[in-house]
């Protein structure tokens, strides 16, 4: 499936120091500087790093090779897997020996996908264009480090304020609005009639909204805040928040992919439990057949990029365990005890439903 001019036109842009990307490298869209950057400092022990400036240094295209150690940092927190560096040559460091040493008693990993050296993926540039736009527009507006300011501000509130369960269902309702903005950033939603993006709104939000809640809650590592902890129990009851948990510790590690992921779920065409309403017109059903063009796009996508990482047996068991990990999440959220959670996605179904009308 070909994308049409009307598809994302953003560079591939390094999430590191912002200079042009070549591809995915070690599980982020990097440029070769910074790939090579990583395979080299990677796996040395981090004291050989210091930073002379309160390792606080800004990572830029110009300003990279000031600090190693706060550009390795930075590596780290975006994802970047020292697990799929890979070496030719047996005369390496004897730490480098002892991850070779059991290589056969496991499969090895992939090496990154990387578009200037001879790479057998079968994604085309366009589709890297696409998948790093995917991870762009989330990033757009640092949903994580909001998330994280968020948090600290209820934790730095009086205990009567910072225990109601209002301050912790803001914090909810922002991961849930965050998936709605991106959602609204992708061009493939606006080329939808508006009777297909009501329908996915309407029909994807809560399972939608609760699979961006657990990669923010992990990535921010919220139940380490004992104000958010407790006004989740409060909330949602102690049960709820061990089943929350357990979703987290099963949910995807690499970060581009839960992205792609996350836009595959919203482009579903349903992701609810079903309630037949035989009194409701049959128009919004029938116009969601305009969905089938973006999902062989992005599902083809996601199906290329699995295949080339975990080789076709490990595709197929990723795909599965995502398909399965969202039933999941539908049978989970249609047993939500919380009236005040309904009532808070409710009223965002509403309002952003009522905003596509105004905005048609």
């Amino acid at each position: 499936m070909v994308l049409t001019k009307r598809s994302w036109h953003l560079p591939l842009i390094c999430q590191i120091c912002g200079d042009k990307a070549r591809g995915m490298n070690f599980e982020v869209m990097t440029c070769m500087s910074c790939k090579a950057f990583f395979r080299r400092h990677a796996l040395q022990p981090i004291y050989f790093l210091q930073c002379q400036h309160g390792n606080n240094c800004e990572i830029t295209q110009l300003t990279r090779g000031n600090c190693s150690a706060c550009r390795l940092r930075k590596c780290f927190s975006f994802g970047m897997n020292p697990k799929l560096i890979r070496y030719k040559s047996k005369n390496h460091h004897h730490h480098h020996h002892r991850l070779l040493k059991n290589k056969n008693q496991r499969l090895p990993k992939p090496p990154p996908l990387n578009l200037l050296e001879n790479d057998s993926s079968t994604l085309t540039n366009i589709e890297w264009n696409l998948l790093s736009n995917i991870t762009h527009v989330y990033d757009r507006e640092n949903p994580i480090e909001h998330a994280k300011y968020m948090l600290e501000h209820q934790a730095s509130l009086p205990p009567k304020l910072r225990s109601k369960a209002k301050s912790t269902l803001d914090i909810v309702e922002y991961y849930y609005s965050t998936i709605q903005s991106f959602l609204e950033r992708v061009p493939y939603f606006h080329d939808l009639s508006i009777d297909a993006r009501r329908a996915l709104i309407q029909h994807n939000s809560f399972t939608l909204g609760t699979y961006n809640s657990l990669l923010l809650i992990r990535e921010t590592n919220a139940f380490d805040y004992s104000s958010y902890k407790f006004g989740c129990q409060n909330l949602y009851g102690y049960e709820n928040c061990l089943m929350t948990k357990k979703f987290i510790t099963a949910l995807e590690q690499n970060r581009t992919l839960v992205k792609i992921m996350l836009l595959i779920t919203a482009f579903s065409e349903n992701c609810s439990i079903v309630s037949l309403d035989y009194s409701q017109s049959m128009t919004t059903m029938a116009s969601t057949i305009s969905l089938f063009h973006t999902q062989n796009i992005l599902v083809s996508m996601l199906w290329k990029y699995l295949n080339y990482q975990y080789g076709f047996l490990g595709a197929a068991k990723c795909f599965h365990s995502f398909i399965q990990y969202v039933l999941n999440l539908i049978r989970w959220t249609a047993r939500n005890p919380s009236t005040q959670h309904s009532d808070m996605v409710d009223t965002l179904i509403e309002n952003t439903t009522r905003s596509l009308t105004m905005h048609d």
